[in-house]
């Protein structure tokens, strides 16, 4: 005999289904062969340097595109003078700290690039910490900045992870995934290093046989048009295909090296569009946010920049 986990009834041992609820004891199977499946990765609660750093960053990126515009706004170039760019500073430092003590202190507990980290910022119970408490710990930084950067150091040193300014607010920040289940196996970091240098090596032959092809045809054939131009949008064209197209499928050169793939965070293959972001965010990367590829240094699932945006990853091919 066994008992119906719905209604409560005892049936025979051999029933498949509950005569009494019509419950299917293949569910049961079917929670257990998943659990099974499942491996349970913990990380720490409290968030490092590395996931700050990477948060500040984008939040500094998105204050230098508000100067950029106060820039146009008071019409200041590089022909005016130094003392011009008082004010803008004195605006964009006073929109930072008001855009930092309202996020974190509201519902969302933290920036927008706390949101991308995947931290937040807590009381010492876990919860949200209302506009005083966050305008307290926004005064603070002052402290961070004062001792030369010290402050901020002290939490790599501190059991959670508190810089002066966490220490002196009694506030703390945590990160918000606390742990991963599943199996995927993730690529090693200095590993996808390496594919990327192979990936620029390989492209870089193809930009040289395509101009050398070019230069060849529009010489023998008179061609009148701009042969770098063309060469370059062609190029472009390829790079872009090209990774779309590997990265919906086996992956680059150096990926397929190295016995690697992109997916989704199930372990599944992207399609066109995450694989076109990828690649978007992929230059954002590069030119604007490098902390963000040592992002993957402190999780698990070894995400850079890129990654947390499209929500993918790069994982062994088993």
């Amino acid at each position: 005999m066994k008992g119906c986990p719905k209604c409560g009834r005892t049936v025979p041992a051999d029933v498949n289904t509950c005569p009494y609820c019509d419950y299917q004891f293949s569910r049961i199977e079917e929670v257990y062969k998943k659990a099974a499946q499942k491996e349970e990765i913990k990380i720490d609660k409290y968030a490092g340097m590395i996931k700050r750093l990477v948060a500040i960053n984008f939040d500094l990126f998105l204050m230098l595109l508000i100067f950029i515009g106060l820039l146009y706004l008071f019409n200041i170039n590089q022909n005016s003078d130094i003392l011009d760019l008082i004010l803008p500073s004195i605006i964009i430092l006073i929109v930072y700290f008001f855009y930092s003590t309202i996020f974190e202190g509201s519902s969302l507990q933290g920036t927008f690039g706390d949101k991308i980290a995947k931290i937040k910022v807590t009381d010492d119970a876990g919860y949200e910490l209302g506009f005083s408490m966050s305008l307290k710990r926004n005064l603070a930084k002052i402290l961070n900045i004062l001792t030369l950067g010290i402050g901020y150091i002290a939490l790599i040193f501190t059991k959670k992870k508190q810089s002066l300014a966490d220490y002196v607010s009694d506030t703390y920040v945590e990160n918000t995934v606390l742990e991963y289940n599943t199996k995927l196996v993730y690529a090693n970091p200095f590993l996808r290093l390496f594919a990327f240098i192979i990936d620029i090596i390989v492209f870089t032959v193809i930009y040289l046989v395509i101009k050398y092809g070019v230069n060849f045809i529009f010489d023998y054939y008179k061609v009148d048009i701009n042969k770098e131009l063309f060469t370059t949008v062609f190029f472009t064209l390829i790079v872009i295909v090209g990774l779309i197209y590997m990265d919906t499928n086996k992956g680059t050169f150096g990926k397929q090296l190295f016995g690697y793939k992109i997916t989704d965070l199930n372990g599944k293959s992207i399609g066109v569009f995450k694989a076109l972001m990828r690649l978007i965010m992929l230059v954002f990367e590069i030119l604007v946010l490098p902390v963000g590829i040592i992002y993957c240094l402190s999780t698990p699932t070894r995400q850079t920049f890129k990654d947390l945006i499209t929500k993918t990853v790069v994982i062994k091919n088993l």
